[in-house]
C-alpha cells in the first residue's frame, strides 16, 4: 500500500492543478494536467474530465474521439452525450448520429433527467435529418398535445398559424402580420386563435390576442448542417406533427402565413389529411427568401413547393387564397405547379398599419432633411455600410441633414468582424444623429419612420427576390427611397410614380452616390413620392381583398 501513496499523491496534485487552471480559465494548461492524471489513472472519471477540458480548450476532434472511447467502454452522463451529439454534427460524423439519437432518447425517457435550459439546435437539425421526429420533439421540450377544447368552439372561428410569432415582443414585421389579421377579425366580429412560438412570452392583455405557444422552432433556416432534400422533407414532417399535436381538427377557417420551404409542405399534408373534402377555407401567405436567393438550395426548394402544390390540388372543395411578396416568386411558384391557383401579389399585407400610426407629410421648407435606416442589423440589409454612410453625408451636407439609425452594435461588430466601438461612438456623439441600438415598439417604429424624409435601403442578396416591409411602409408614407436597381423594388416603386435613387451594387461608393442624389433632388423626388403614395394606397388591395375574402367565408358559414 505504501508504494501506491506517491502515485496517489501525484494524481491528486495533477487534479488539483487542473482544477485551479480551469477556474482561472487556462484550459490549455488544464488539458496538460488532465492528460497526466489520465495517464496515471486511465479510468472513466479521469477520461471524462479530460474530454471536458479538451472541449473547453477548443480541441473538438480530440475531445470527441476520446468521448467515443468512453461511450464504448461504459456509461456517460447526460451533458457529455449532448455535447458529443453536437460535436458529431460539427465534425460531420453522420455514422455516429443514430447512436447519439438512441442515447438521447434514453435520457429523455428518464423523468428525473434534468433538461438543459436551451436545447442545442444542431442536435435538432440532426434528429430531423434522421427522421427521429419524436426524439426531436422531446429534445425541444415540446408542449404536451393540446387537450380537446371544453364546451363548444365558436363557429366560425379563424385559426392563425405562424411559427415565428412572439406576441410579447410587440414589434417587428412578423408581429405586424399577426396584428393585421387580428384587426381584420375584429372588424368582422370573427373570433381568432393564434398559434406561435413556444419560447414566446404571453402577449399584453390589451392587445387582445388569444395566443397559444405551440411551435418549438421558428423555422428560419439560415445555415443548415444537413442541407439536402431529406432534411427539408423531414422538417416539414416535423411541422406537420406539431400541427397534429396542437391544432384542433374541427375548425374550418385557417390562415397559415409567413410560410416557407421548411413549413409549407407540412401545412399542405396536414390539411390534406384532416380537411381534404370538408370545404375548409385556407389562406396561405408565402414569405420565403429561399425562392431564388440560394442557388445551392434551389433544387431542394423547388421540389418542396412542387410537392406542396400536388397536395393542395387534392383538397377537393376547399377555398384557397394564396399570396406572395414579389412577382418573380409568383412566376417561380407557377412553374412548380401553382399555375392552377390564383396566387396574389401582396408585397406586405400589414403595410396599412403604417397609415394607422402615422400621417405622410412633406419636409418643412428650409428645414433639415431626415434620412433613416431601420430594421435588423444584417448583412443582406447593408447594415455594415451605415456608419460610414452617415459620416460621409454629415461631412458633406452638415446641418442640412440629420439621421435616424437603428443599429445593434454587437450585430454590427459580427458583420464587420472587428471592433466597432469607435464607429458607434461617432454616431452617438453626433448631435445630428438619432441612434437606436435596440428593438422598438410598433408605435415608436412608425413614429420614427414618419419623421423621415429619405429612407435608405442598401439591400443586397436575398432582397433581390424577397419582400421588404420597410420598403412597402416607406412607399405607403410617401418617402423618398434609396434602393437597389437590381431586383424588384425600384421597378415596383416606379409602377406607382415614385422615382427612387438607385445603386447598381451595394458598395460604399455606389450607395453614397445614390444617397447624395436623393438629397440633391429631394424636392422633386418628394413630390413624386407623395403622389405615388396616394396611388399605391388607393390601388394596393391586400387588406381589402383579404377582408372581403374573410367576410365571404364568414357569411357563407353563418348560413
Amino acid at each position: 500500500m505504501a508504494s501506491d501513496n506517491p502515485k496517489k499523491a501525484e494524481l491528486r496534485q495533477h487534479r488539483e492543478n487542473a482544477d485551479a487552471l480551469e477556474k482561472a480559465g487556462d484550459w490549455v494548461g488544464a488539458v496538460a494536467e488532465r492528460e497526466k492524471a489520465y495517464a496515471l489513472a486511465p479510468r472513466q472519471g479521469t477520461r471524462m474530465q479530460l474530454v471536458d477540458a479538451l472541449s473547453h480548450a477548443g480541441e473538438t476532434e480530440r475531445s470527441y474521439r476520446l468521448l467515443l472511447e468512453a461511450l464504448a467502454d461504459g456509461s456517460v452522463g447526460a451533458r457529455p452525450i449532448r455535447r458529443g451529439f453536437h460535436q458529431a454534427v460539427e465534425l460531420g460524423d453522420r455514422d455516429a448520429l443514430p447512436m447519439f439519437a438512441e442515447r438521447l432518447a434514453a435520457l429523455l425517457a428518464d423523468p428525473d433527467e434534468q433538461r438543459p435550459k436551451k436545447p442545442r439546435m444542431s442536435i435538432w437539425h440532426a434528429l430531423v435529418w434522421l427522421g427521429e421526429i419524436d426524439i426531436a420533439l422531446g429534445h425541444m421540450d415540446a408542449p404536451a398535445p393540446a387537450a380537446p377544447a371544453a364546451g363548444d368552439t365558436p363557429s366560425p372561428r379563424a385559426v392563425v398559424v405562424d411559427p415565428g410569432f412572439a406576441p410579447d415582443t410587440g414589434q417587428g414585421h412578423n408581429f405586424n402580420n399577426n396584428l393585421f389579421y387580428l384587426h381584420r377579425f375584429a372588424a368582422l366580429g370573427l373570433p381568432g386563435v393564434f398559434y406561435g412560438a413556444t419560447d414566446a412570452g404571453a402577449p399584453p392583455e390589451a392587445l387582445g390576442f388569444d395566443f397559444r405557444p405551440a411551435l418549438t422552432t421558428r423555422m428560419y433556416t439560415g445555415e443548415i448542417p444537413f442541407d439536402d432534400l431529406q432534411w427539408h422533407r423531414n422538417v416539414n414532417r416535423y411541422f406537420e406533427v406539431e400541427l397534429d399535436r396542437q391544432i384542433p381538427a374541427d375548425d374550418r377557417l385557417f390562415v397559415f402565413h409567413t410560410m416557407r420551404n421548411t413549413t409549407i409542405l407540412g401545412m399542405a399534408n396536414w390539411m390534406l389529411r384532416h380537411h381534404a373534402d370538408d370545404g375548409s377555407s385556407l389562406i396561405v401567405g408565402i414569405v420565403d427568401s429561399n425562392l431564388g436567393a440560394h442557388p445551392s438550395r434551389a433544387g431542394i426548394v423547388r421540389a418542396i413547393y412542387a410537392e406542396t402544390f400536388a397536395a393542395l390540388k387534392q383538397l377537393g372543395n376547399a377555398e384557397l387564397l394564396i399570396y406572395c411578396e414579389t412577382q418573380s416568386q409568383i412566376d417561380t411558384l407557377r412553374e412548380l405547379g401553382g399555375d392552377t391557383f390564383d396566387i396574389r401579389l401582396f408585397p406586405y399585407v400589414a403595410a396599412g398599419l403604417a397609415l394607422e400610426h402615422a400621417t405622410p407629410r412633406a419636409a418643412a421648407p428650409g428645414g433639415p432633411l431626415r434620412l433613416g435606416y431601420l430594421g435588423a442589423t444584417r448583412e443582406e440589409r447593408g447594415a455594415d455600410l451605415i456608419p460610414a454612410l452617415v459620416h460621409e453625408t454629415r461631412k458633406a451636407f452638415g446641418d442640412r441633414i440629420g439621421w435616424t439609425v437603428q443599429l445593434d452594435p454587437g450585430g454590427l461588430a459580427r458583420l464587420a468582424d472587428r471592433p466597432v466601438d469607435e464607429a458607434i461612438a461617432m454616431l452617438r456623439d453626433d448631435p445630428g444623429v438619432e441612434l437606436i441600438d435596440g428593438k422598438v415598439s410598433t408605435e415608436d417604429y412608425f413614429a420614427m419612420l414618419d419623421r423621415m424624409d429619405i429612407v435608405v435601403l442598401p439591400y443586397r442578396q436575398r432582397y433581390e427576390v424577397s419582400g421588404s416591409g420597410v420598403f412597402v411602409e416607406a412607399l405607403s408614407l410617401g418617402k423618398v427611397l434609396v434602393v437597389p436597381q437590381r431586383g424588384w423594388m425600384a421597378d415596383f416603386a416606379r409602377r406607382y410614380g415614385n422615382e427612387p435613387a438607385t445603386f447598381d451594387d451595394a458598395t460604399p461608393d455606389a450607395v453614397l452616390a445614390a444617397v447624395r442624389e436623393a438629397i440633391d433632388r429631394h424636392a422633386d423626388l418628394s413630390e413624386r413620392a407623395l403622389a405615388a403614395a396616394d396611388s399605391w394606397n388607393a390601388a394596393q388591395g391586400s387588406a381589402a381583398e383579404i377582408g372581403r375574402w374573410l367576410q365571404d367565408r364568414v357569411a357563407g358559414r353563418g348560413r
